[in-house]
């Protein structure tokens, strides 16, 4: 009995020994920056945009993480100008402006997102004053980035190579366009699109854009029925286009 007695308090010391130490609880304020915690401790005192240099729930705006319930929309901030719209790519407060969230604080009167085109909020998120001449000077220019990529979008899904004919194309086209939300794209907007993808080859198999300069140096795109038929006019020259619509067939 002594003897099965030191047996079994040998083996109750051996797992006191080889059993694992309990694990440390994970608290933010406890000075450790431990996991889904960029900051430890807590700090109220205000750093830079007006923001708490570490939250209560140990994170911060410029930890790289971006947090959706603290309102942040990107992370960390990046005072980089971003061509899309020429505003900063990430304000200080981890927000910024084509985030598609109105953001009071930093003045903004409206956000659509980086998609619109031409449309009543400015690229600046504010709202588009017009002046009178119905759509505050907006252009809608062929060659705007924005209007390039809808163009070039609707081209490939309406299948502008391989379509069974022309009426097709504009049917496609048209639908496409009426699909986009009138908050992302303003009338004008709508038929300068159009305009230039029915004046294009799509649905006339064997067609070419032509870019024809006249002899005083005006240049004008046409459809061709094949390259054959492009020619110079008198005293002018020719070249084919370089895309299958005119708008932007003559870089």
């Amino acid at each position: 009995m002594r003897l099965m007695a030191r047996i079994l308090g040998v083996l109750f010391v051996g797992s006191l020994l080889v059993s694992p130490a309990p694990a440390l609880a994970q608290t933010c304020g406890d000075g450790i920056i431990d996991p889904g915690e960029t900051c430890d401790p807590p700090d109220p005192t205000i750093g830079t945009a007006n923001q708490v240099k570490c939250r209560p729930d140990c994170t911060s705006c410029g930890d790289g993480v971006t947090q959706s319930d603290h309102s942040e929309t990107c992370d960390p901030p990046d005072l980089s100008i971003d061509p899309a719209n020429g505003q900063v790519r990430c304000r200080l407060d981890c927000t910024a402006c084509g985030d598609g969230v109105v953001q009071n604080a930093d003045v903004e009167t409206c956000d659509i997102g980086r998609d619109a085109i031409c449309s009543w909020c400015n690229s600046n998120c504010n709202d588009r004053i017009f002046p009178g001449d119905g759509y505050g000077g907006c252009t809608c220019g062929d060659d705007s980035p924005a209007m390039v990529a809808l163009r070039a979008e609707i081209a490939a899904d309406c299948q502008c190579g391989t379509t069974s004919s022309r009426s097709a194309f504009r049917r496609c086209v048209r639908e496409k366009i009426a699909a986009i939300p009138d908050d992302l794209i303003l009338p004008p907007c709508r038929h300068t699109t159009l305009k230039c993808l029915t004046s294009s080859v799509c649905g006339k198999p064997g067609a070419v854009t032509c870019c024809r300069t006249s002899g005083n140096g005006k240049e004008r795109c046409v459809v061709k029925p094949d390259a054959a038929h492009c020619t110079a006019p008198k005293g002018g020259a020719a070249s084919l286009g370089v895309s299958e619509t005119c708008c932007d067939a003559c870089p």
